[in-house]
Order: structure tokens, then sequence, then C-alpha cells
């Protein structure tokens, strides 16, 4: 059901403790063939998620799209250590993804 490289997200650093800490906040985004928004949605949900003042993390399900969605989601992950990536084999729809 799950491909080779579903990537967790990266702990969090805490400067309270000097170590790291857990996500207050985890939003679940469901994705199909949605290259061509799916960076400014992480854009918008990262300045409100960022406003709370709170750690927090996202988590893309990639359901199997057919366009460059996932190699989005992987270019985002490459630069954002909050967010994780889960690539379903095929699609299975958004209530499952």
């Amino acid at each position: 059901m799950l491909t080779p490289g579903c990537l967790p997200p990266a702990p969090m650093p805490n400067p309270d403790s000097g170590g790291f800490s857990r996500p207050v906040f985890s939003v679940v985004v469901p994705a199909f063939d949605e290259a061509e928004g799916i960076a400014e949605f992480h854009r918008r949900l990262s300045a409100v998620m960022d406003a709370l003042g709170e750690v927090w993390e996202v988590v893309y399900v990639n359901d199997g799209s057919h366009d460059l969605t996932l190699r989005v989601l992987e270019d985002l992950r490459a630069h954002d250590r909050r967010m994780a990536l889960v690539n379903l084999s095929r699609n299975f729809g958004k209530e499952i993804a």
C-alpha cells in the first residue's frame, strides 16, 4: 500500500529545552493531481500555522497522482522540515488517504 520513500517530518528544535519537541498540531492533507496549486497551498498553510505560535507539522498523502504532485511535494519536503510525505501506490480516494 505504501511505496518506498515515505518521509517522516524531521524533529523540530525546541529552543526552550535545548532539545527537540513534538508538534502541538498535525495537519493531514490528501493530494490527488494537485501539482499546479499545492505549493501555494503549502505557503498559505504555513503562514496560518506559524501565526499560531506553536510547533506544528503537516503530513501530505499523495493519493496516486498522475501529474507531478509527488515531485512538487518532494521538493517542498526538501525545504521544510515540518513536512512529512506519504506516497500511496495508487488512488484510494480522499477518505482512505
